[in-house]
Formats: structure tokens, C-alpha cells, sequence
């Protein structure tokens, strides 16, 4: 198992030292981001380094892309998702077009999204808030928090998915993105000295994760606009290409938002089928059981003869 850098006997004292030696930015810039055709002006914090929150003692961390190929799923599954996953993202880059100017994710963003909402990819997930770490760090008995110094040359690119506007759950995880082709396991002595990344661990109380783990918020999906997106490019997979292996598909429905197909017309097109567009359920008032919901989707994407999938059609 790797060590920590440091260990401290509590959450809580960890987050206290964390909290005093790499505080938030206190200085802010400006940035401009282009989504889709329309330029916007960001207000954004000066980041100086990464945090990155885990709930165990996890020997490794890695790409979930490449856990896939030592986890206890056999080959053809594994393949199975992959095969999905770039579907996926050949369907949501050819419905960029179709969507209002401001609502289009920047395709060169897709991966690091897939990676956010569950698709396994070469990304490993980030935030720049030491709050969000210590929030996925507290969901077990024990848990490391990773800071990771922002530099130039880094030997990794950092993708920042906080500037959609309505992609809801990455602006409130302030997530961002990493990939390396040089980095392939993040608590590597190689990777430690190439990068100064350090790792904290602590131990959990039953109180410090009733306190800490308490931002359930954060793992909302339900008025996230891009979520849906994401969920309906998979009916779309089911749609063209027929079922997928039942193991692939459980496994996917249980890692990607679990939300019920709700559509509007296209404000370009209000009479013709082809051009409806997804709405987060959450903004059609569309009530569901996420346990259900991952059921259902799985049922859809396996068999042979789909069932009908509910949807809600929107004036």
C-alpha cells in the first residue's frame, strides 16, 4: 500500500491543516471561455493547486479507463463499454449543432464530461475546493485528500469543466479534469517527484461524516442539463445499434445520472419529432426513484425487445 506524506488521527485535523497550509485563492482574474458560438466573461479564482478526495486507502489511482482492465468484469464486457462510450460521445458531438448557441458543451470538453458523469476515460476527476475534497473523502471510515500543485511544465494538461452554464454539477464540485500520458498512477513515487502531488490520510468518525459528508447537493444530477444529455445519448445507442450485453449495461446504468427521458419541441422546429430536445426532469417537475430509474435504463439498453421507455413531452 502507498504511504501517505502525512497522517493525521482524525478528519477533522487534517482539514484544519489542510485549510491553513493551502487556503483558496484570494485573488480572482478574468477569462473568457467560448461555448458553442457565444464568448463569456468569467470571474475565476487564481488556482494554485488541486485537491482530490478519496474515501479508503486505495493502493492506487488511476484513469477509470484503466481500472477497467484489472477489475473482475471478462474482456468482451469491458469492451462492451468502451465500444459504448465512444458512441456516446459520436452522438453528443452530432447533436451539438442542434442546440441553442449557449447550451452547447465545447467538444473538445466531451471526455472530461463523460469522465465527471460516470463514462470511464483516460481523466481523473479534480476540484479546486478543498471542501469538495474533504466531502468525497468522508463517505467512509477512512479516507486520503491529494493536493496537487498547479505548474508550468506540469507533465499533465488540467481541463477545467466549471464554465457551462448549465452543466450544474461540475460548477458546484468546482470540478476539473487531469489527463497524463506520462502519469499513469497518481500515488507513484515517479508521479510524487514529478509533480510535488502529496497525500494526506486520517481516519473517519462516525460525527465527522455526518458533518462532512453532509453536501448531498453535490451529487445532484436532476436539473443538470448536460447530465441528460449524456443519458439520452445512450437511448440513442440502444435506438440505432440495437441491445448491448446486460452485464455492460448494469454496469453503466449504475454509474451514469439515472434520468427519465423528458422532452420540448425545438424552439426552431416545433413540429417535427426529430428536433426534440432533452430537459433536465428536474426542470419539468418530473418526480422518479433513482434505483428504479437505473433499473429501467439498463432493462432498455439490453433487451432484445425494449421495453417502452417513459418519456414526458413538454408544451
Amino acid at each position: 500500500m502507498s504511504r501517505a506524506d502525512r497522517a493525521f488521527k482524525t478528519l477533522s485535523e487534517c482539514y484544519s491543516y489542510l485549510r491553513t497550509e493551502f487556503p483558496d485563492p484570494t485573488t480572482t482574474r478574468s477569462r473568457t471561455v467560448q461555448q458553442g458560438g457565444l464568448v463569456r466573461e468569467f470571474k475565476d479564482d487564481e488556482i494554485k493547486w488541486l485537491f482530490r478526495g478519496e474515501s479508503d486507502f486505495f493502493a492506487k489511482t488511476v484513469a477509470a479507463d484503466n481500472r477497467l482492465d484489472t477489475c473482475d468484469l471478462v474482456p468482451h464486457v469491458v469492451e462492451t463499454i468502451r465500444r459504448t462510450r465512444e458512441r456516446v460521445t459520436e452522438i453528443l458531438l452530432g447533436r451539438l449543432d442542434m442546440l441553442p448557441e449557449d447550451e452547447r458543451p465545447d467538444p473538445d470538453l466531451m471526455e472530461p464530461y463523460l469522465q465527471h458523469y460516470g463514462f470511464p476515460t483516460s481523466h481523473v476527476d479534480f476540484t479546486s475546493s478543498l471542501k469538495v475534497a474533504v466531502f468525497f473523502a468522508s463517505q467512509g471510515r477512512r479516507g486520503r485528500i491529494a493536493v496537487l500543485p498547479i505548474k508550468e511544465p506540469a507533465g499533465f494538461d488540467v481541463r477545467d469543466i466549471r464554465g457551462h452554464p448549465y452543466a450544474l454539477r461540475p460548477r458546484a464540485q468546482r470540478a476539473y479534469s487531469i489527463v497524463s500520458r506520462e502519469i499513469d498512477d497518481w500515488k507513484s513515487l515517479a508521479c510524487r517527484r514529478a509533480t510535488a502531488l502529496r497525500w494526506f490520510s486520517f481516519m473517519t468518525s462516525s460525527r465527522e461524516r455526518n458533518h462532512f459528508g453532509s453536501m448531498r447537493y453535490l451529487l445532484e444530477t436532476h436539473t443538470d442539463a448536460v447530465a441528460s444529455l449524456v443519458t439520452s445519448a445512450m437511448h440513442t445507442t440502444r435506438l440505432q445499434d440495437g441491445p448491448i450485453d446486460t452485464e455492460a449495461a448494469t454496469w453503466i446504468a449504475a454509474r451514469i445520472p439515472p434520468l427519465p427521458l423528458t422532452l420540448r419541441p425545438h424552439p426552431d422546429h416545433p413540429d417535427d419529432p426529430r428536433f426534440l430536445q432533452n430537459v433536465p426532469p428536474g426542470m419539468a417537475g418530473v418526480v422518479y426513484i433513482d434505483a428504479e430509474m437505473r433499473r429501467a435504463n439498463a432493462r432498455f439498453w439490453s433487451q432484445e425487445v425494449a421495453p417502452q421507455l417513459p418519456f414526458t413531452l413538454m408544451d
